[in-house]
């Protein structure tokens, strides 16, 4: 016997087959009693998907669809407790998109809000793994890297190199990035030691004129 699972709308949602080795047919009660459950189990896969979707949704940044802050401190603190338990490298990278301000200043908000989308893909791809990128706030972002120091500052020094190269405006202007990492167990083992220390290493980089990686 087979029913269609159908949603409020009538749309095709799926459909479910049942067999039974203790009889050779079902009657049309037992086909009312299905359709019956599932249409109770419709409204129930609807509402899971609703909540799904608006988990997801709450997850992530509104402008660059990155992780947002919240997600941030979410996936640090459980990549840190997997590291620690697995004795596994993990690094974090803090970066921030050096003098910003000017941008919304000289070519407007909505050029600025273009410029934040085509560098958080550039940030996506180096974290070179779903769910490992961020937006912390304005112009500033994090990456989430299962790499020892040395390999997270070379992936952060491509970063910033691809950043420099990215030719964003028609008039020939250019952006450059500056980024501080930090790595477990060295630089802390806990998230907010990591981030505090990815953090001053972000302030030297900026201090020392920009457009530069520097590790703590």
């Amino acid at each position: 016997m087979a029913a269609s699972l159908l949603n409020l709308q009538g749309q095709l949602l799926g459909v479910v087959m049942l067999t039974s080795d203790r009889r050779a047919l079902y009657t049309a009660d037992d086909g009312a009693f299905l359709r019956a459950v599932l249409g109770h189990a419709a409204m129930a896969i609807q509402n899971a998907a609703r909540f799904e979707i608006v988990d997801t949704l709450s997850r992530l940044d509104a402008l660059t669809a990155l992780g947002n802050r919240g997600e941030f401190d979410r996936s640090l603190r459980d990549q840190v407790t997997r590291a620690r338990l697995a004795a596994m490298p993990l690094s974090v990278l803090v970066a921030d998109i050096d003098y910003f301000k000017q941008i919304n200043d000289s070519y407007g908000h909505a050029e600025g809000d273009r410029v934040l989308k085509e560098i958080a893909q550039l940030i996506a791809e180096a974290a070179r793994a779903p769910n490992a990128s961020f937006r912390l706030g304005g112009e500033e972002f994090a990456v989430l890297l299962g790499e020892a120091k040395a390999a997270a500052v070379s992936i952060a020094e491509t970063l910033r190199s691809r950043v420099e190269d990215k030719a964003l405006f028609d008039d020939g202007a250019r952006l450059t990035m500056s980024i501080g990492v930090a790595s477990l167990p060295e630089d802390g083992r806990e998230p907010a030691a990591l981030v505090a220390a990815a953090d001053k290493a972000l302030y030297k980089a900026k201090s020392e004129g920009r457009n530069r990686v520097r590790a703590a």
